[in-house]
């Protein structure tokens, strides 16, 4: 059976990339395949990863030192493993693996495939030098899977890419919604980390406007993050501690949602918003802003409502309309959960299997 190494380096808690990868390696074990997992980058973070990835020969590689100084003995233990495994595809995820791994002598790895989750995050938070290693490290993959349509079409208008190295695989969502069991006070939730991207002070600030129409209204903020002080005291600024909870991470978002009775994202740029589909998947509305690959899942009217991106005034009148109108929401639910079971994860599974035949397929015919 083929191969396959799972090369990642994960700085902190668990996201799209790393969701995909584990569902990935499952994906692989119930198809056969041969399988390992590489973490070049161990110490900046992983511990939940290693313990979901256990069981697929999850392997670290505890750089010593500062990172610049940490660069060769990472890179030769890369090369090394590689050279040692010889999978027959070597599937790479986030920046410094991605940096890592185009380093390294184009016979280590077999076919290269790139999953590519971050879109134009260097571009939209004014990282040159990110951006450019990005863009170009990328050049060095076999081929490139953008997690959303808005990634591909960057990664085609903006970097330049041939398009019959570019696909498009949507990130899927996993897990099982419970039933909607509304709390009695109107609540708003929004599971994001925080950090500047997600525009977590536009959210809040629109909650302000939300709460003079509606009284009784609250505000659940799931996750945590370097902005989270300062989302408190904006909080407290606003008057508005009693009015909004903050849980912390949730492993499970689920009972959250059941809970409430729409969902808000103010995100500055998102490349596609795995925490939305989980939100529809569950029955509730959404109400986002139009970036990205936003636009892919947000339905205008349909499954929920886009604002503009930094428009407290907009979100507030899309989550108060929302609110007082309970017959359009239950129908916005209705058809965001439809829309959600078109990305489930195992779509995107069949999809990533289906890419590495046919690349293997091409390479033996070469």
């Amino acid at each position: 059976m083929p191969r396959i190494v799972h090369m990642i380096s994960t700085p902190s808690g668990f996201g799209g990339g790393e969701a995909v990868m584990v569902a990935l390696l499952r994906g692989g074990a119930e198809r056969g395949w041969e399988q390992a997992v590489l973490n070049p980058f161990a110490r900046s973070g992983g511990e939940d990863l290693a313990k979901r990835c256990a069981e697929f020969g999850y392997e670290a590689f505890p750089a010593p030192g500062p990172r610049p100084l940490a660069l060769p003995p990472t890179m030769r233990w890369a090369r090394r493993r590689l050279s040692e495994l010889a999978p027959d595809v070597t599937q790479v995820y986030l920046v410094h693996a991605l940096v890592l791994a185009a380093a390294l002598p184009r016979s280590s790895g077999g076919v290269r495939v790139l999953s590519h989750q971050h879109g134009n995050h260097f571009q939209a938070s004014g990282r040159r030098l990110g951006e450019t290693l990005d863009r170009f490290a990328g050049r060095r993959f076999d081929h490139v899977v953008a997690c959303s349509e808005a990634v591909r079409d960057f990664l085609l208008e903006t970097y330049r890419y041939p398009p019959q190295r570019v696909t498009c695989i949507r990130n899927g969502w996993s897990g099982t919604p419970l039933k909607l069991r509304e709390d009695p006070r109107p609540t708003i939730v929004c599971t994001a980390n925080f950090r500047a991207q997600k525009g977590h002070p536009v959210l809040i600030e629109a909650f302000a406007t939300v709460a003079q129409r509606i009284p009784e209204a609250r505000l659940v903020l799931l996750g945590d993050g370097p902005e989270l002080p300062a989302v408190r005291r904006l909080i407290a600024e606003l008057g508005l501690t009693e009015r909004v909870e903050l849980p912390g991470p949730q492993a499970d978002v689920w009972p959250w949602l059941a809970k409430a009775h729409v969902f808000a994202l103010a995100s500055h740029y998102e490349p596609l918003g795995i925490s939305v589909l989980e939100a529809m998947g569950a029955g509730l509305p959404v109400v986002a802003t139009g970036v990205d690959g936003l636009e892919e899942l947000v339905w205008p009217g349909i499954t929920g409502e886009l604002v503009p991106p930094g428009d407290p005034a907009a979100m507030a009148r899309a989550l108060i309309a929302i609110l007082e109108d309970p017959g359009a929401a239950s129908r916005m639910g209705t058809a965001g959960r439809a829309a959600a079971e078109e990305n489930r994860m195992g779509i995107c599974v069949n999809r990533y299997f289906e890419l590495y035949e046919r690349l293997l397929s091409e390479r033996g015919a070469a």
